[in-house]
């Protein structure tokens, strides 16, 4: 296993505490564009912080990389229209990690059924392209 140089405490505590700092920046950017609640409690944050943490941890372990995607998009696109269709929440019951590649490939459309755009993603046994 590659040995990771952490030459100061700077560094070590962005390599221990990433999942956390990951976490406050989504959400300083979730605020900035009105998809934060004001309503989020501490219990909430508490739970966004974890999933990022098992993105990380995921990352770390299933030689992949892992990202915190928003299950229904903060600024969310129909992929027939290309308009701004839905406004997403940045809430623990909206995130979910997954594969980053996955994640780009989903970008920011969203439809109710991944099945409704043909064409897109899966591999064509009509289960969606995840």
């Amino acid at each position: 296993m590659e040995r990771i140089e952490l030459k100061n405490k700077h560094d070590r505590y962005r390599y221990l505490n990433g999942h956390r700092l990951a976490a406050k920046q989504a959400l300083d950017r979730a605020r900035k564009i009105g998809a934060a609640p004001p309503w989020l409690t501490q219990h909430h944050l508490d739970t966004i912080e974890m999933i990022f943490g098992e993105a990380w941890m995921l990352s770390n372990f299933a030689f992949q990389t892992f990202v915190v995607d928003h299950i229904v998009p903060l600024q969310g696109r129909c992929p027939i229209t290309l308009e701004r269709n839905v406004c997403g929440l940045h809430v623990p019951w909206n995130l979910r990690p997954l594969p980053e590649r996955a994640n780009k490939e989903k970008a920011d459309w969203f439809v109710s059924d991944w099945t409704e755009v043909e064409g897109y993603g899966g591999n064509g046994d009509g289960e969606g392209p995840f």
